[in-house]
Formats: structure tokens, sequence, C-alpha cells
């Protein structure tokens, strides 16, 4: 789980996310009844689980031009 610093009494900026791992000597429930940690949930899809798209699959790569190369008429 990850946690958002809500108070410019600690040592990390207002804002910054942090691991468990970076709290690990710290007593998080403490500091989130201070308000001063705020619990985050992972929104992230894992990669394995996101839908594919078949809009994209079904359309072909294009070539791309680059200014050196003349046109073909």
């Amino acid at each position: 789980m990850s946690w958002k610093v809500m108070s410019n009494r600690l040592s990390w900026a207002l804002g910054t996310v942090l691991s468990a791992d970076e709290l690990e000597w710290c007593n998080i429930d403490a500091l989130v009844q201070g308000s001063h940690l705020a619990p985050v949930e992972n929104k992230r899809t894992p990669a394995e689980q996101v839908m594919d798209n078949p809009i994209l699959e079904k359309s072909p790569a294009k070539p791309v031009e680059t200014a050196n190369e003349p046109k073909e008429s």
C-alpha cells in the first residue's frame, strides 16, 4: 500500500507518495490518525489485464516519411 504526505510537518514534501518500505520505521497508524498521511489506493491496472484495442490491431502501420527522402509520384 502507498501513503500520501498530507502535512508539512514531515521530512517529505507535501503530496509525496511513499511506499510502506519507505515508512518502515514510522508509526503509520499514528501518522494517519494525525492527518499527516493518507492511504492511496493503487488504481493502475496490471499490464496482463489491460484490454486489447481491436482498432489498433487491425490498422496497418504507416511508413514514416523523412525530409531527406524524395516522395514517389
